[in-house]
């Protein structure tokens, strides 16, 4: 079974089932659009959010809650098959997360990562099921993001779909129950605290079209009750266990709803038992209810409107403190921001007259406060890109120079310091365009060059370290293009392009591949002539890149959804705008998930944020005057 949405959220519960606190927390993670939110709950079936990242790896296959480090916080283990690689990350309590390991070489044919306490000693451990090799092993973790081996197990059925952590005996260790459609068999076990387990019970003659088995408190005993869920049927049931391998049926619904992707078991409504958090992706709605402990369930809250591509929902404790008291301070500067930072991006703003960059925080409110500023900088810069260049979870700066040839790459550090990573000689000084992406699939940002010149494009892949190496050159490019704009345009896990050719009026939409190759999704001809602007974001909610066109002659901006095909549609025209914008930064300006834009007016010297609202209006959120009249960059990330 895969894990988008299915089994492995059974497993991911543990966490909430095991001396949880308050209401749950909620990690949704969309790998359409690389996207990850942090939500509180709030008792009655409402979510507010904590934290939007962006430019996740979308070839995350699992992620799997545990108390890693101790704290009390839920950290995450993110599994990336494609890569062979785990990563670990603490969270803070505010929706941060810290990187405390990365971990290479790990197969890449593990179908489930299940927690539980497999040793006994605080931190949660992890059970790895390799059907193809019918094999599964036990790891202990040890507050810091490595692993270690309890035990290896060979011989296992290659037809268990689900393994589901819980109490079932009573001891201080994890026990599971395994199951196995294709025979109609379910299996409980008890686990030792060295890595062995040991048969507890074996049923047969179990239905077969179960999709998703729950783990949950849903009758108030010492035991690990469960929730059977058949969409087939649109059937619920709900089962006690009793501590020797039995179950005993609580409550069997039937009409339930047939297209829950997801069932997140989790504390909505802080009564003691399981409630759950049911999930529609082709409807777009997400419902909570609460648990009764007697198998009946009430709705809480129910909420339309939700994007339709998250693949994960994730319960854990991302908020607050372990004894209900406010979380850990929020400091920026102690690398807490992770893979893409804080909720809000920030700003970095480069004048060439001056030789100055400064960095800026912006509030959620359209205000901005000075991290750094930095004098004495290279007048020559051309082009500044930001990307992931070292792993940190910082966004990394590429500074270009065409008139020396140069290329420098820097690491930025949360306090708007920079750091260099590597200083690059002997580069074409006829790259007009530099544009970032995922091209290689191995979670550091890559590199497409253009130089209109020769009619060349080349993909670059980088290492982590500054170096970058070359996956694909190609000649007999068009020479017109005068936009290059990176998104996800067909859904793949790979940075897709827009190419516009003002020359001629036309658009063409490109997939690629992971390994520098392009094909051609959509080629479109009469477009206007005179967009100087096109600006990638997320204006609709639908999970594809959508796009702003922004025409100063005409005073007008046109927002876009895009299809995954190559195909737009507009959102909506506006009129009447202002026609000296130099400058429109995307970002994440007020938190709510779309895509904000901050406008920059040199001749005026000033900045205005704008929130969008997911149909392609906007409102402003902040005008500022008295802005320097001199700045010729301003890139957003996570400084």
């Amino acid at each position: 079974m895969s894990w988008k949405g299915l089994a492995m959220v059974l497993m991911i519960s543990a966490f909430c089932l095991d001396g949880a606190f308050g209401e749950s927390d909620l990690l949704f993670y969309d790998p359409t659009t690389g996207q990850g939110e942090f939500y509180s709950t709030d008792g009655a079936g409402n979510a507010d959010l904590l934290k939007n990242y962006r430019n996740w790896r979308a070839t995350w296959s699992m992620i799997v809650p545990g108390d890693f480090n101790g704290d009390g916080f839920t950290d995450l283990l993110f599994y990336d098959p494609a890569a062979g690689q785990g990563e670990l990350y603490s969270t803070d309590g505010s929706g941060k997360i810290r990187l405390m390991k990365t971990s290479d070489g790990w197969r890449r044919t593990w179908s489930m990562i299940v927690p539980g306490d497999f040793n006994g000693d605080g931190f949660t451990d992890l059970l790895f099921y390799d059907p193809a090799a019918g094999q599964g092993e036990f790891y202990a973790t040890d507050g810091t993001g490595n692993i270690r081996l309890l035990q290896s197990h060979s011989g296992w059925r290659r037809t268990w779909s689900m393994i589901v952590p819980g109490d079932f005996n009573g001891d201080r260790f994890t026990d599971l129950l395994f199951y196995d459609p294709a025979a109609g068999q379910g299996e409980l076990y008890a686990t030792d605290g060295s890595g062995n387990i040991r048969l507890l019970q074996s049923h047969s003659g179990w239905r077969r079209t179960w999709s998703m088995i729950m783990p949950g408190d849903f009758n108030g005993d010492e035991y690990t009750d469960l929730l059977f869920y058949d969409p087939a049927a649109g059937q619920g049931e709900l089962y006690a266990t009793d501590g020797t391998g039995n179950i005993r049926l609580l409550q069997s619904h039937s009409g339930w709803r047939r297209t829950w992707s997801s069932i997140v078991p989790g504390d909505f409504n802080s009564d003691g038992y399981t409630d759950l958090l049911l999930y529609d992706p082709t409807a777009g709605q997400g419902e909570f209810y609460a648990t009764d402990g007697s198998g009946n369930i009430r709705l809480l809250q129910s909420h339309s409107g939700w994007r339709r591509t998250w693949s994960s929902i994730v319960p854990g404790v991302f908020s607050g403190g372990a004894d209900g008291s406010p979380g850990p301070e929020d400091d920026e500067s102690d690398g807490f921001p992770g893979p893409t930072g804080g909720g809000y991006a920030d700003l970095l703003f480069y004048d060439p007259a001056a030789g100055q960059g400064e960095f800026y925080s912006t509030d959620g409110s359209g205000n901005i406060q000075l991290l750094k500023s930095s004098s004495g900088w290279r007048r020559t810069w051309s082009i500044i890109v930001p990307g992931d260049f070292n792993g940190d979870g910082f966004t990394d700066l590429l500074f270009y120079d065409p008139s020396a040839g140069q290329g420098e790459f820097y690491a930025t550090d949360g306090s708007g310091d920079i750091r260099l990573l590597k200083a690059s000689d002997g580069w074409r000084r006829t790259w007009s365009a530099i544009v970032p992406g995922e091209f290689n699939g191995d979670g550091f940002t890559d590199l497409l060059f253009y130089d209109p010149a020769a009619g060349q494009g080349e993909f670059y892949a980088t290492d982590g370290t500054g170096n970058i190496r070359l996956l694909q050159s190609h000649s007999g490019w068009r020479r017109t293009w005068s936009s290059i704009v990176p998104g996800e345009f067909n859904s793949d896990g790979f940075t897709d392009l827009l190419l516009y050719d003002p020359a001629t009026g036309q658009g063409e939409f490109y997939a690629t591949d992971g390994s520098g190759n392009i094909r051609l999704l959509q080629s479109h001809s009469g477009w206007r002539r005179t967009w100087s602007s096109i600006v990638p974001g997320e204006f609709s909610g639908d999970g594809f890149t959508d796009l702003l066109f922004y025409d100063p002659a005409a005073g007008q901006g046109e927002f876009y959804a895009t299809d995954g095909t190559g195909n737009i549609r507009l959102l909506q025209s506006h009129s009447g705008w202002r026609r000296t914008w130099s400058t429109i930064v995307p970002g994440e300006f007020n938190g709510d998930g779309f895509t904000d834009l901050l406008f920059y007016d040199p001749a005026a010297g000033q900045g205005e944020f704008y929130s969008t609202d997911g149909g392609g209006n906007l409102a402003l959120l902040k005008a500022s005057d008295g802005w320097r009249r001199t700045w010729s960059v301003i890139e957003a990330g996570n400084f």
